[in-house]
Formats: structure tokens, sequence, C-alpha cells
């Protein structure tokens, strides 16, 4: 896990500062446009901040709602549902009892 965030923090880095210099040669620009080029990577970061926020908050409600659906349908499960059917009898005796028919 900690090598994932060290990656994850190595990746933001280099895609801001690929941004950021792409094509550039900082000896030749003037002042005013290494002021915008620090605030277009300002603003950068923030956007990647906040994509990384609503992948962490997507991710835990994953987590949350797959803990809550898998012990719900952990109960739920049988062997007789997992059994494969023998001969045709079966099978028709297995599709009307799974699908409530009478």
């Amino acid at each position: 896990m900690k090598n994932n965030i060290k990656m994850l923090i190595l990746l933001v880095y280099m895609l801001v500062s690929q941004a950021a210099f792409c094509g550039t040669d900082l000896s030749a620009v003037n002042t005013n446009t290494q002021t915008e080029l620090v605030v277009m990577m300002i603003k950068f970061g923030k956007v990647m901040f906040g994509v990384l926020i609503a992948s962490a908050i997507i991710y835990i409600i994953l987590l949350i709602w797959n803990a809550i659906i898998e012990h719900n349908t952990r109960d739920k499960i049988t062997d007789l549902s997992l059994k494969t059917p023998q001969n045709t009898d079966d099978a028709i005796m297995f599709f009307i009892n799974k699908n409530s028919l009478e």
C-alpha cells in the first residue's frame, strides 16, 4: 500500500511538471508568462487533488457497499443453487423453484 501511494505521488508530480514545462524554455520566458505558468501549475495541482479526493470517496463508498451486499448475499447462497442439474427433470424443477413458478 505504501508503495502504491509513493507511485501515485510520483505520477501526480510528473503530470504537473510535464504540463507546466512542456515545450517551454524558462530562460527565455518573461516574468508575466512565468506567473501564468505558476498559476496554471497551481490550478492543475488543485484539479488533480480534487480527482484524488473524489476517487478516494468513491473507493470508500464502494468498499462499504460491497461489504453490505456481500454480507447480505452470503447468507442467501445455498448449495442447491450452485449444484448443476443432472438431468432434464432436475433442470426444470430448479428453474421452477428459482423463479417461483407454480
